[in-house]
């Protein structure tokens, strides 16, 4: 009995070592990984200029389109499902500045000047990514912050000076 156990408690950190590695080696050079439901990032300043980090900004965001409304999600009077949820992300702004969010390099929303927003991630892992854009060109970037979230979880991230 005592070797069983001792094989499957072997055999349980041995994948759990895999899993742990494999994850590491999927995360984007750079990128932060966050585990928990919460993450604290300080802002980084650039001189501007493309941003790899980017891929749809906000000009190019999704539009209204009436003939393609998405369907509410169950929090908000939507059908309830049995596959996963959407992950829903709370922006908590410690800056003076206008702060655009991004998810998967997709925009999502601003956050105020000491303000805080929440932006729809979708589901499973998400990359966030937030900047703040100035008059002189410069911009101040957080992330880009990787995570996994729950299905119908919840995230909060502060940004930080």
């Amino acid at each position: 009995m005592k070797r069983r156990l001792t094989s499957a408690a072997v055999a349980t950190a041995v994948l759990i070592t895999l899993m742990v590695s494999a994850q590491e080696q999927s995360k984007p050079v750079g990128a932060q990984a966050t585990t928990g439901a919460s993450a604290e990032d300080k802002s980084n300043k650039t001189r501007g200029g493309p941003d790899e980090n980017i891929k749809v900004g906000e000009d190019q965001a999704a539009k209204n389109d009436p003939a393609k409304e998405p369907p509410a999600p169950p929090d908000k009077g939507g059908a309830k499902t049995r596959g996963y949820l959407d992950c829903w992300v709370s922006v908590n702004n410690y800056t003076p500045w206008w702060v655009d969010v991004y998810v998967d390099g997709t925009y999502r929303g601003q956050a105020s000047p000491w303000g805080a927003g929440v932006v729809n991630a979708g589901s499973g892992g998400t990359a966030l990514y937030a900047a703040a854009t100035f008059t002189d060109g410069s911009v101040r970037s957080w992330g880009p912050r990787r995570f996994l979230c729950s299905p119908d979880g919840r995230f909060s991230w502060r940004l930080d000076r």
